[in-house]
C-alpha cells in the first residue's frame, strides 16, 4: 500500500490483477497514471489522478472502450472525455451562482471536481483510491470542507467506481454528484439502447413525458447534437455498437436514478469518431431543478452530541459498475 508523498512505484497483485504506474507526455505537460490489468480478461483500466482523479481509458483486448478528446486532455479546461467525477453539483445553477447563507459563489456547470488534481490516498488489493480535500480555492466556489474519495478496482471485464463523500465542517452541506462517462461508438445508427426509465424527454422543461417503451437517440434535421433525459432509470442501462461490436453497460446502486443520453458530432473533437455519453447523477441535473434539490437536499446527516462540539460528519458512498464485452463476430 501507498500514501500521499510515497513512492510512486507500484506492480502488485490484485486478485490475479496488476497495478502499475507510468507516464505519459501531453504537449509538453506529464501525467502519472494507474494502471490496473487483469490479465486473464484482457482489461486495463487507467486513471490519471492529476485529470480530474478520473478513468482515462478502459480497454479490453487492446482496444479502447472509453472516448478520450484531444487536446483537450493536456487543457486546463473542463474535460470532455473519459469518466469525470461531477461535485458539488451536476448541471449548472441559475445563473451560475450558488448562494449560502446569503452570500453568492460562481459556479460552473458539473462543479469543480472534474477540474482538480487528485491526491493518491492508496493503492493495494482493493484497487486504487484518490482523495481530494476542500481547499482555500475551492472555497471559494463552495465554501465547506469536505473530503471526496474515490476508488477504482477493475473486476474481469467490470471497472467499480466507488465514492464516498465526507463532511468535515460544523454545518450542512448541500451538494449532488455523479459521473460523466463517454464511450466510443462507431455511429450513432448503429448503437441500440437498453434502457428502462420512468420519463424521457429532451428538456428539463415543462412536466416529464412518460418514457416510451424503447429508448432510441435519434437527431433532428440540422442539429449537431441530440439528448435524452431521464428520470427513474431502473439500472443497468447498456447500449450495443452494431459497428464495432462494442457492448457497454452501466449498473449502479440505489444511489442513482437519473441519467442523460447525448451524442455531439464528433468531427467537432476527432475526427471520423463518434462519441455516446452515459452521465448518472444523483439528482436531476439541469438547472431548473438544481435550486428545488439544493433547499432539500437528503444526501447528508448532521451527527451531534449534547454540549460537545464535534465534527458534522457524513459518509454517503456510492457504488457505479462499467461492463464491457465485445461481440464474438467482430
Amino acid at each position: 500500500m501507498t500514501r500521499r508523498g510515497d513512492p510512486a512505484v507500484i506492480i502488485g497483485d490484485l486478485l490475479m490483477n496488476q497495478i502499475t504506474t507510468r507516464y505519459i507526455t501531453e504537449n509538453g505537460a506529464c501525467y502519472e497514471q494507474y494502471v490496473i490489468t487483469d490479465p486473464e480478461a484482457k482489461t486495463a483500466l487507467t486513471i490519471t489522478p492529476e485529470r480530474g482523479g478520473m478513468i482515462t481509458s478502459f480497454t479490453l483486448d487492446g482496444e479502447e472502450f472509453v472516448w478520450t478528446r484531444r487536446p483537450n486532455f493536456s487543457e486546463c479546461s473542463r474535460p470532455r472525455f473519459g469518466v469525470p467525477v461531477l461535485f458539488p453539483n451536476c448541471g449548472g445553477p441559475d445563473g451560475g451562482v450558488h448562494y449560502f447563507d446569503g452570500k453568492a459563489y460562481p459556479m460552473e456547470n458539473h462543479g469543480l471536481a472534474d477540474l482538480c488534481a487528485w491526491d493518491v490516498e492508496s493503492v493495494g488489493p482493493d484497487g486504487v483510491t484518490l482523495v481530494l480535500e476542500a481547499t482555500p480555492l475551492t472555497k471559494f466556489l463552495y465554501p465547506f470542507d469536505f473530503t471526496l474519495l474515490v476508488n477504482y478496482n477493475l473486476e474481469g471485464n467490470k471497472a467499480a467506481i466507488s465514492l464516498t463523500v465526507i463532511n468535515e465542517g460544523n454545518t450542512d452541506m448541500p451538494f449532488s454528484f455523479g459521473y460523466h462517462p463517454y464511450f466510443m461508438a462507431s455511429k450513432l445508427e448503429n448503437v441500440d439502447f437498453d434502457i428502462k426509465c420512468a420519463t424521457c424527454s429532451e428538456s428539463a422543461k415543462g412536466e416529464q413525458p412518460a418514457a416510451p417503451e424503447k429508448i432510441t437517440l435519434t437527431r433532428k434535421e440540422g442539429a449537431d447534437n441530440t439528448i435524452r433525459l431521464m428520470t427513474g432509470v431502473q439500472f443497468p442501462m447498456t447500449f450495443t455498437d452494431k459497428g464495432n461490436g462494442h457492448k457497454v453497460t452501466v449498473d449502479a446502486d440505489e444511489t442513482f436514478g437519473n441519467g442523460v443520453l447525448w451524442q455531439q458530432d464528433a468531427e467537432n473533437f476527432v475526427l471520423d469518431t463518434f462519441f455516446i455519453l452515459f452521465y448518472c447523477a444523483l439528482f436531476q441535473i439541469h438547472s431548473i431543478f438544481y435550486n428545488e434539490y439544493i433547499k432539500r437536499t437528503i444526501f447528508y446527516k448532521n451527527i451531534r452530541k449534547k454540549d460537545e462540539k464535534i465534527k458534522i460528519c457524513m459518509i454517503g458512498i456510492s457504488i457505479l459498475y462499467i461492463i464491457i464485452s465485445k461481440n464474438p463476430l467482430f
